[in-house]
């Protein structure tokens, strides 16, 4: 977590830690007299998607649209646009 106003300079560094599925937080976030630590950050973690979730929003961030996701999993229109739905909102 980066404070985009001053924290630019650490930009690369929060790169590679995001890459290697780690987090960072800036020390101007981490700093603050205590006001904002990670865990207070972090205290809700996301939901996490279902198989199915995921395997709409894949096709769909590759361009398929809900038809063609509907027929190449054999699911109705409804079920793919609420899965992808679903998916949006938890993420």
């Amino acid at each position: 977590m980066l404070n985009k106003a001053k924290d630019i300079g650490h930009l690369v560094t929060a790169i590679h830690a995001v890459h290697a599925a780690a987090r960072y937080f800036s020390s101007t976030l981490t700093g603050l007299g205590g006001t904002v630590a990670p865990a207070q950050v972090f205290s809700r973690a996301a939901p996490e998607l279902t198989s199915r979730e995921v395997e709409v929003v894949r096709l769909y961030v590759g361009g398929a649209t809900i038809n063609e996701i509907a027929a190449q999993l054999n699911r109705t229109r409804q079920t793919v646009s609420a899965q992808k739905g679903t998916a949006m909102r938890k993420r």
